[in-house]
């Protein structure tokens, strides 16, 4: 009865033991499922696979017939669109990516003969030059410009000496800082001057609350002197780096001075008269004086820096 009893001990624990190996390769392949799809892991590893998947699809599909070069190119735009969308890698690396898939798929045609394409070499050439030419460069002197605006917190001094101008104007306040946004969206882009605006208006927004017309007026104020900002200068946005470099192409520059001085009557009578009509149209009369905008000094370290890149744009 000892041994028999020993005996079915031992199997218990075989038993268990068994079955802690399955729960065990169970959790393992749990895991390993968990990171296939994982969306933190810098490779997803399901989204690589099916970007090369939708991309092969779209090459078989040969939707423009004989023209190799097109069909190319339709593949190559359906991996970088399903690489960004799926994000199969950081928004950043599939951007950096795209000159090298452009000279493995073959996609630039050659100008002397459109049915050929570009060599290696000369499409590489073509590639990096467009990718870093002085328009790329002049977003970025716009970054630099929008970086040192932010260290040195400029809109909240502005915002505070405006507040303690107009404390008890709203209807003039709420013009003073559409043209804020609009100065703002002239140097450091159209999506990025909103955000500051936004930043110093929320002790406003926070003790009036959303749901006052005052605040749905200023938060609409800001944003469309916000989109009239970014028609001011050649760096407010990307399309008109898009328009200037088009322009110089086919042999009609336009320098800097130009655009602004073409732009700036467009862009402040328009934004006199959308302050005209939200006044009209929202009636934003439901608030009396304006709240304190504290601004925080900047340290002088920061002044330096931000003077410096100033300096270097």
């Amino acid at each position: 009865m000892e041994f028999t009893a020993d005996a079915r001990e031992a199997v218990r624990k075989g038993t268990a033991e068994g079955g802690d190996d399955g729960d065990g390769a169970k959790a393992k392949g749990r895991d390993l499922v968990g990171r296939f799809f994982s969306s933190k892991h810098p490779l997803r590893v399901w989204a690589l696979s099916l970007s090369v998947l939708l991309s092969s699809l779209a090459a078989a599909a040969t939707p423009f017939g004989d023209d190799d070069v097109a069909n190319r190119a339709l593949s190559f735009l359906t991996l970088v669109v399903s690489l960004w969308i799926f994000e199969a890698l950081p928004f950043h690396s599939t951007a950096m990516f795209i000159p090298v898939l452009a000279v493995v798929f073959d996609v630039l045609r050659s100008p002397e003969d459109p049915d050929m394409t570009m060599t290696p070499e000369e499409a590489s050439k073509v590639v990096l030059g467009s990718f870093f030419n002085h328009n790329t460069f002049l977003i970025l002197g716009g970054y630099a410009i929008s970086s040192a605006f932010s260290r040195c917190e400029v809109e909240t001094v502005v915002a505070s000496a405006l507040q303690v101008r107009f404390e008890d104007r709203p209807y003039l306040f709420l013009l003073a800082m559409m043209m804020l946004g609009l100065f703002l969206s002239m140097w450091i882009s159209n999506h990025t001057a909103p955000v500051l605006c936004i930043a110093v208006l929320s002790p406003i927004i926070g003790d009036y609350g959303a749901e006052t017309r005052f605040v749905k007026a200023l938060l609409l104020g800001v944003a469309f002197a916000c989109n009239f900002g970014g028609m001011l200068t050649p760096i407010a946005s990307l399309q008109n780096i898009i328009a200037v470099q088009q322009m110089n192409m086919h042999g009609q520059p336009m320098s800097f001075g130009e655009w602004m001085w073409l732009a700036l009557p467009i862009a402040v009578t328009g934004t006199v008269l959308v302050w005209c009509l939200i006044i009209i149209l929202l009636r934003p009369d439901d608030v009396e004086k304006i709240p304190k905008i504290l601004s925080k000094p900047t340290s002088p370290v920061g002044d330096g820096v931000s003077l410096f890149v100033c300096c270097l744009r």
